[in-house]
C-alpha cells in the first residue's frame, strides 16, 4: 500500500447518525397509519425469523430469498445478482421507475427505470469483510465503492450505498 493511500484510510472517518437525526422532520411529524404499521411489524417479523433459520445458507441465498422479498414486500424495486462488467455482481439493486411517481417492481428491459440504491452483504459471522465504524477499511466497503464506480460508468447514479450483515444496516449517501 503507497503512502498516499495510507494517508487516505487514516482521513476517512463515519459520522453515525440515528434514525431521528437522519430522517426528515417532514416524515418524523407523519403520521403513521396503523394498519401500515401493523404490516410492516409482521414483515419484519417474518425477515427476522427467516433470518435465523438461514445459518446454513450462504450470502447469495439469504439475498435472494430473504432479504429481496422483504424489501419488495415493503414496495422496494429490488433485484438481486444484476451482473457488471466484467465478473462483477451487485448483490442487490433497488430501482425506480421514472414512469410513475412510486417505486415499482418492473423488470422488463423496456421499462426506464434507473439505480436508486447498491446493496453489498456480508454474512453476520463475517466481521472480518464487514464494515462497523471500528472497521472501516474494509471488503465490503471496497467492494460496494467498486460497483458504484462502475455503475456510474455505465451512467447509473445510484444515490445510497447499502452495506449490510442483514442485522445492521449502514446506508451511505453517494455524491
Amino acid at each position: 500500500m503507497s503512502a498516499d493511500s495510507v494517508n487516505m484510510v487514516e482521513k476517512l472517518w463515519v459520522n453515525l447518525l440515528t434514525a431521528g437525526e437522519a430522517l426528515s422532520p417532514f416524515y418524523q411529524k407523519s403520521l403513521i397509519n396503523e394498519n401500515e404499521y401493523e404490516t410492516f411489524k409482521h414483515r419484519l417479523d417474518k425477515y427476522i425469523h427467516d433470518l435465523h433459520n438461514s445459518q446454513s445458507q450462504n450470502e447469495r441465498s439469504i439475498v435472494s430469498n430473504i432479504l429481496q422479498p422483504f424489501l419488495k414486500n415493503c414496495g422496494l424495486n429490488a433485484e438481486s445478482g444484476d451482473k457488471l462488467k466484467g465478473n462483477s455482481e451487485i448483490d442487490l439493486s433497488v430501482y425506480l421507475d421514472s414512469n410513475t411517481s412510486s417505486i415499482e417492481n418492473t423488470k422488463s428491459k423496456d421499462s426506464n427505470k434507473s439505480l436508486k440504491a447498491i446493496f453489498e452483504a456480508k454474512k453476520f459471522e463475517n466481521k472480518n469483510e464487514m464494515f462497523s465504524p471500528t472497521n472501516v477499511n474494509c471488503k465490503a466497503l471496497h467492494e460496494a465503492i467498486l460497483y458504484y464506480f462502475i455503475a456510474r460508468n455505465a451512467n447509473e447514479f445510484p444515490k445510497f450505498i447499502v452495506i449490510t450483515n442483514f442485522y445492521d444496516f449502514y446506508i451511505i449517501r453517494a455524491r
